[in-house]
């Protein structure tokens, strides 16, 4: 019916555009904002597990006096927990008294305000629905393909982490943070092979390239001396540089320092 009224009422023009909008909508900017966040987000909540306060710690190893001060401690999260609970349900009540005695419809209330079930989501399973959707409707962008890295090294898909890699050194080859995932990817690479031999294979054949058929030190090497070659000047890129010739054990904290501070902080 909605299409049959816009043909209707509207310019053949107008309508196309129309479906071409809605077409493209999850690769505008606001929400390839709100979608990027949310998967920093999962991701941060994935490697952070929230600690459950109401549950009581082991007191088995605890003295005396640490147990006494513990259980207090407990007491007091638990009390705090139940009493904001208990502040939300009545709040929701009152707000839901008023609305009948006023005889207006009720406006939508928000029975989860502090977001506290969206915690209880499974955040690897939410990042990589999200991540999906950027793949499929903001290809061009280059954050697309790192937060798709990221999401894929965690859920051990070797090849989905691959194929992000390769999508954004085909827009930016030269950025800091596909440099990070290039080594991260290198590190892990031993682990990744996940006993399947075309998984292997292709990993072996493929990910080589990434670091021009060297090994992850020469490659760190290579970017430093571009670096003092003078071939890019970006701070991101250097401390990106800096930060893989120290995790990877390819140089001293002596050689990464002079990389960040002699380009200048700027």
């Amino acid at each position: 019916d909605f299409h049959a009224y816009c043909l209707r009422k509207m310019t053949l023009r107008s309508y196309v555009s129309l479906l071409r909008y809605e077409d493209e909508i999850f690769g505008e900017d606001y929400y390839f904002r709100a979608a990027s966040g949310a998967i920093g987000i999962y991701l941060h909540l994935f490697d952070n597990p929230e600690q459950d306060d109401t549950k009581e710690p082991d007191y088995s190893k605890m003295t005396a006096a640490q147990k006494k001060k513990a259980k207090s401690i407990a007491r007091k999260k638990k009390a705090a927990a139940e009493k904001r609970a208990q502040e939300a349900k009545e709040k929701l009540e009152k707000e839901k008294k008023n609305n009948n005695q006023k005889g207006v419809k009720a406006a939508e209330i928000d029975e989860d305000p502090m977001g506290e079930e969206l915690l209880k989501k499974n955040a690897l399973a939410e990042s990589a629905k999200f991540s999906g959707i950027l793949a499929r409707y903001a290809p061009g962008r280059l954050e697309t393909w790192i937060l798709r890295y990221d999401v894929a090294i965690r859920r051990k898909k070797a090849l989905m982490a691959l194929q992000a890699l390769y999508k954004a050194r085909s827009i930016s080859p030269h950025s800091s943070e596909l440099l990070t995932r290039i080594v991260d990817f290198s590190s892990k690479l031993n682990e990744l092979r996940n006993g399947s031999d075309v998984v292997s294979g292709v990993l072996e054949e493929e990910a080589a390239p990434l670091l021009n058929n060297q090994s992850v030190s020469d490659f760190v090497r290579g970017a430093m001396n571009q670096i003092k070659e003078g071939t890019t000047d970006s701070l991101d890129y250097r401390c990106a540089v800096a930060k893989a010739l120290v995790g990877t054990k390819t140089g001293t904290v002596a050689e990464a320092v002079p990389l960040i501070v002699e380009g200048g902080l700027s």
